[in-house]
Order: structure tokens, then C-alpha cells, then sequence
């Protein structure tokens, strides 16, 4: 993690375990043949680096075979919501804790927050709030001291009657005809089937929602 971090010294080393397949062990002179898979990520424009002579080009090119590039979780605020539910699963059951629900205002509060440390920030702000809660509810008083949302944007709907707490009839009816489409691959009569209505209502509510 944060390869773009790394210092001059290790690169060279990491870039001599690349190319000759063998490590030695601190504390040992033998050399161990090695076969593995070099994962690594940085949020770092590596090529300025490499530029500025902060970074290798042999081991940058070495790296840069498959590359993946991931938007900041503020311009995929869709993930939010899943991702904070994945969190609290998987910290309630390394603490031990039984955390089952989280109020709609502290889910609209992570939703619109910037998270400038992306996800490694969302994990440790759930982590923090489970750790501490004393109810099984995350709601306010659970978020640290120094958080605060940064914008107005609206959370979406996610699947699952949980998820439909909190929220208004118009978003609630807006999702149920989003998510009745994305069934029916967009076949407006066949929408307004499942919905046991008429698909002239349907076209009207389509237009109304801007779907």
C-alpha cells in the first residue's frame, strides 16, 4: 500500500525480488526462490514522481501492467452506503459488538461527507463509531468530534427494508419504479404490469421522477 511512499533504497530492493524471483531473510545469507503477485497502490501520479526522480522508472514499468484507477469516493458516493454496511459487519464482528442498525441522519451525514482519506477514512470513522456505541444504534453522538458533512446531496435508496427507514414516500416511490425498469430493461408495459397499474401512470411518474 502507498508504493508511492516507498524510499529510494527499498525500490531498488523490491525491484531486484521482481526480476530474480528470490529474497533473503534478515539474518540470512541464503537467497529463498519466491513466486508471487505484487499488488500495490498509491494515490500518488506516479509519472510526476518518476519525473521528479522520487520513483524508479525500471520499477514503475515493472508495476504497471495491469493498472486499475479507482475515482475518489466522493465522485462514487453510490458505494457509500454498501461500504458502510460491509464496514459495521465486519467490525461488529471483530470487536465483538452488535451494532444493527444506523440512524438515517448519520447515514445521510457519511453520504455527504468528502472523505479526503477515501476509503481507509470511512473504515476507521465505522470503526471509531462501533467501537464506542453503546446502544446498537450509530446515530449522532457516535460520530467523532471533528466530523462534518461538507455537502447537500441527497442519499440514495439502497435494496433491502432497512434501507427504507428514514426516507420520504417520493423517494421511496421514486425507487420502487427505478428499480421496477432495471428488472424489466426499461419495457414500460411490463413495469407497470408488476406494479398493477396502468402504463399511462407509469409515463406519468417516469416524467415526474425524470427516469
Amino acid at each position: 500500500d502507498e508504493i508511492g511512499d516507498m524510499p529510494l533504497a527499498t525500490q531498488t530492493k523490491l525491484l531486484r525480488v521482481l526480476e530474480e524471483h528470490q529474497i533473503t531473510r534478515v539474518g540470512d545469507h541464503k537467497p529463498q526462490e519466491v513466486n508471487v503477485r505484487v499488488i500495490s497502490a498509491t494515490n500518488r501520479m506516479l509519472e510526476e514522481a518518476v519525473a521528479n526522480n522520487e520513483f524508479r522508472n525500471d520499477l514503475y514499468y515493472r508495476l504497471n501492467v495491469v493498472t486499475i484507477e479507482l475515482p475518489a469516493l466522493r465522485e462514487r458516493r453510490d458505494d457509500i452506503v454498501p461500504l458502510v454496511d460491509h464496514f459495521r459487519k465486519q467490525i461488529c464482528d471483530r470487536h465483538a459488538k452488535q451494532v444493527e442498525s444506523i440512524s438515517a441522519e448519520v447515514m445521510r451525514q457519511l453520504y455527504a461527507h468528502a472523505w479526503p482519506g477515501n476509503i481507509r477514512q470511512l473504515r476507521n470513522t465505522i470503526e471509531s463509531m462501533v467501537v464506542l456505541d453503546t446502544d446498537g444504534v450509530l446515530n449522532g453522538d457516535d460520530l467523532p468530534p471533528d466530523f462534518a458533512s461538507s455537502e447537500d446531496v441527497e442519499i440514495p435508496i439502497t435494496s433491502g427494508p432497512s434501507a427504507l427507514v428514514g426516507q420520504s414516500l417520493s423517494n421511496i416511490e421514486r425507487w420502487a419504479y427505478q428499480e421496477t425498469l432495471k428488472l424489466t430493461d426499461g419495457n414500460r408495459e411490463e413495469a407497470a404490469r408488476i406494479l398493477g397499474i396502468g402504463a399511462r401512470t407509469v409515463y406519468r411518474k417516469l416524467k415526474e421522477f425524470d427516469l
